[in-house]
């Protein structure tokens, strides 16, 4: 028997396709509590697919957090330019926000 980690995507797919939105909620509930490296690029396609925002801003997040872990196990080059363009637009917001002071020359 499958495990709920194992078929959380497809349940979320599922859910959002045949608009059941308390399975919806669930299902994206439990996906932001269980993003890792292994499995972020592929619930990043999927929420591309299915336009759902709060999961996709916690997803931008949890890259941003773990840029080095996702460089050194390979999967940062796998993500799509639509996601990588989110990433980078979310750490220009949170760099223009920044009182860092430019060093002297």
């Amino acid at each position: 028997m499958e495990s709920l980690k194992e078929i959380a995507l497809e349940l979320f797919i599922l859910a959002n396709k045949w608009k059941y939105e308390e399975l919806g909620k669930y299902c994206e509930h439990y996906l932001v509590g269980n993003l890792t490296c292994e499995n972020i690029v592929e619930v990043t396609g999927i929420v591309n697919q299915v336009k759902n925002p709060r999961l996709m801003n916690e997803a931008i997040e949890f890259i941003i957090q773990n840029l080095d872990g996702l460089k050194e196990n390979g999967e940062l080059l796998k993500f799509s330019d639509s996601v990588m363009i989110d990433v980078l637009e979310k750490l220009q917001g949170k760099w223009k926000n920044c009182k860092c002071k430019k060093p002297a020359n």
